[in-house]
C-alpha cells in the first residue's frame, strides 16, 4: 500500500473511531437528528499553591452577591479568615484561588468574580448541594453551578 492509500485509511478509520463516541437520539418528527454533546465537568478542588490576595483587595471584593437562583453570596471576613456564605447555611472558611476567585477549604463551594468595564458584577459560584434520590430516597451529593446577576 502507497503513502497516499495509508493516509486515506487512516483518515476513514479515525473518522469511525469519533463517531462511535458521539451520541446520537432518535430523530423527531421534524426530522432533525439530536447531537448530545457534554458539558464542562463541574469541579471543586483547593489550589495547588493558594493566590496571596492583600487585605485591601479582600476589602475591594467583601460584599454581598446576587445569584441566579435568588440567593445571595456573602464574602466577610473574620480576623485574618476570609469566609464565603450563601443565605445563612453556614460560613466556608475560603483560600483565594485567583486575583477574583476563591475555594472553601472544606471543598463545598468556589467562587469567581467578574468585574466589567461598565461596573457590573458577573461571575460563578459552583456549590455542593443536597441531591434525594426519589426512588430510594438516599441524600447524595451533586454540584450545581450558579450565575452572579
Amino acid at each position: 500500500m502507497n503513502k497516499h492509500m495509508s493516509l486515506i485509511a487512516g483518515l476513514a478509520l479515525a473518522a469511525t473511531a469519533w463517531g462511535a463516541g458521539v451520541q446520537t437520539q432518535p430523530q423527531p418528527q421534524g426530522g432533525a437528528e439530536r447531537v448530545t454533546v457534554p458539558g464542562p465537568l463541574l469541579k471543586i478542588e483547593l489550589p495547588v499553591q493558594p493566590y496571596w490576595m492583600d487585605r485591601d483587595r479582600f476589602e475591594e471584593l467583601r460584599g454581598a452577591y446576587q445569584l441566579s437562583n435568588g440567593q445571595t453570596l456573602y464574602l466577610t471576613r473574620g480576623g485574618y479568615t476570609m469566609y464565603a456564605e450563601i443565605d445563612g447555611q453556614g460560613r466556608h472558611p475560603v483560600v483565594a484561588s485567583g486575583r477574583s476567585s476563591f475555594v472553601a477549604t472544606d471543598l463545598k463551594l468556589k467562587v469567581r468574580i467578574d468585574w466589567h468595564g461598565d461596573g457590573s458584577v458577573g461571575g460563578e459560584v459552583v456549590m455542593v448541594v443536597p441531591r434525594r434520590d426519589m426512588a430510594s430516597g438516599a441524600v447524595t451529593e451533586e454540584l450545581v453551578a450558579l450565575v452572579m446577576n
